[in-house]
């Protein structure tokens, strides 16, 4: 009995950490379109699993955010180098992190490739495709689609964000 009064009172009095730096004062990563300048490969090196990666240089010149126009380096390691994870070639556009870390420093990273060009393209292709097969009918659906998307967008989120009751802002946005 002691036990577990000695263990609800420990769970009750709340434990403060004594990190330097509070995490949530940092800026938040910031996402940018890049376009690969050049590759260098510099080896292999063996991770904390044993596993042997595969390091490799890139120089990429950024496309959008504040730094437009500026080229920076960005060493990336292909985990397991014996597998088929796509390398990123010269000319190709990818998506880079700017994360800030605790000692106010800032760390690049490669997330991956600049998809929304073949996602735009295979959007058309599928409201081609409902056109083509479905008609008047194809045309209407995609219309109550994109006016399904707009009420859940425009309506029902921003309420649900703005601290609205999720239940009722879904049930107006129903109608």
């Amino acid at each position: 009995m002691s036990v577990l009064l000695g263990v609800l009172v420990s769970l009750a009095i709340p434990m403060s950490a004594f990190a330097q730096q509070d995490p949530s004062a940092l800026p938040q990563d910031e996402y940018l379109r890049a376009r690969v300048r050049f590759v260098e490969e510099k080896g292999t090196q063996q991770d904390s699993l044993g596993e042997i990666d595969r390091v490799t240089d890139y120089r990429v010149l950024l496309e959008s955010g504040a730094e437009k126009g500026q080229e920076i380096k960005i060493e990336a390691s292909i985990f397991n180098a014996n597998s088929k994870q796509r390398a990123m070639n010269v000319g190709d556009r990818v998506v880079v992190v700017k994360s800030a870390q605790l000692d106010g420093s800032v760390r690049w990273y490669m997330a991956d490739n600049y998809r929304l060009p073949a996602l735009f393209w295979m959007m058309l292709g599928f409201f081609a495709l409902a056109i083509g097969f479905g008609g008047l009918r194809g045309f209407t659906s995609i219309l109550g689609l994109g006016a399904s998307v707009f009420i859940i967008l425009g309506y029902i989120v921003p309420r649900i964000l703005g601290g609205g009751n999720p239940f009722t802002a879904t049930l107006i946005g129903t109608f």
